[in-house]
């Protein structure tokens, strides 16, 4: 009887060792830096790249998927008490392996700027253009991406890890002044690489913050 009995404490005891490791090992991923860090300027292409990291990473990241798109807000009108977001596809794929000291670009892209006109660059990674979206003043844009990959912590354990980047044309700053947050990315377009730093606004859901 008591042979049964510590079997049952012992199996219940594992039980709650793998749920507590499995729990703290998804609130851990689900905000892990190391997976989605900055946007990348390369002057020597003439792009941005967005991409998966995995340099830093301790082991491969498996089953990844990903998909990229411009969205653009139709406001409502009369007729339609709803906003409707039109979405430009821009990338989709995915990988079956992402070996460690690898990264993985998601989208490629830059700003051009000619008088009045305004523009979003879809480009390969390479900066060569492959689409172009005239941005109308005044209008709400989002720069969107989302992805998703499984990966082993140290112990062993397999998770899934899932993030969905939204980047705002338009947001306010601490002063709640309007800034043109495209505008500003295409004004660190320079002769020098530079990043611009991702931050969540929740899990699994990042952005870029006003500079």
């Amino acid at each position: 009887m008591w042979s049964v009995f510590s079997s049952f404490i012992g199996s219940a005891f594992l039980a709650f060792l793998l749920v507590f490791l499995y729990k703290r090992s998804g609130k851990k991923y689900r905000r892990n830096q190391l997976f989605a860090r900055d946007l990348w300027w390369l002057p020597g292409w003439k792009c941005w790249r967005f991409v998966i990291r995995n340099m830093e990473g301790r082991s491969s990241l498996h089953s990844l998927r990903f998909k990229s798109w411009l969205r653009e807000i139709e406001p409502n009108r009369h007729g339609c008490s709803v906003n409707t977001f039109l979405d430009n596809d821009l990338t989709e794929g995915h990988r079956f392996l992402l070996p460690k000291e690898q990264d993985l670009p998601i989208f490629c892209f830059r700003f051009e700027a000619n008088g009045d006109k305004f523009e979003f660059i879809k480009t390969n990674k390479l900066g060569d253009p492959e689409s172009r979206f005239t941005l109308q003043s005044g209008r709400d844009y989002y720069l969107m991406a989302e992805y998703t990959f499984r990966v082993r912590t140290w112990y062993g354990v397999p998770l899934t890890v899932a993030r969905l980047l939204s980047v705002p044309r338009y947001v306010e700053d601490s002063k709640r002044k309007t800034i043109d947050l495209f505008k500003a990315i295409q004004e660190k377009q320079g002769n020098s690489e530079t990043t611009i730093a991702v931050t969540f606004t929740e899990d699994e859901c990042i952005t870029i913050p006003p500079p």
